[in-house]
């Protein structure tokens, strides 16, 4: 009787860790996902032209899009813009990050 219940204690205990395990697993793509994201976003100037670019950072696929973002009573030297920003992790999962930005305007 005592066997039996120290394997049911055990495979209880097995499963919830195991449990623990994959969430923090997940967590950690997560965040990573996320971090990748943010650093994109950073990495961009405040002169961005507009439009789509794609590529690859240490295993991780993104794509940025920039698009004009309409506002009343824009001023005429600095603009917003819509970015948004697709980051794919190596295990196939995605973050999408959507923003506005401040634009500068090129000199006339």
């Amino acid at each position: 009787m005592a066997l039996v219940l120290v394997s049911l204690l055990l495979g209880t205990i097995g499963s919830v860790f195991s449990v623990a395990v994959l969430g923090t697993r997940s967590l950690e793509q997560h965040s990573a996902l996320v971090q990748m994201a943010r650093s994109l976003d950073a990495s961009l100037r405040s002169n961005q032209a507009l439009g789509n670019s794609a590529g690859e950072t240490n295993g991780y696929r993104w794509k940025i899009e920039a698009a004009p973002f309409s506002v009343a009573n824009q001023s005429s030297e600095v603009k917003p813009v819509k970015l948004r920003i697709e980051v794919r992790g190596p295990q196939g999962d995605v973050f999408n990050l959507e923003t506005v930005r401040l634009r500068r305007e090129a000199a006339n």
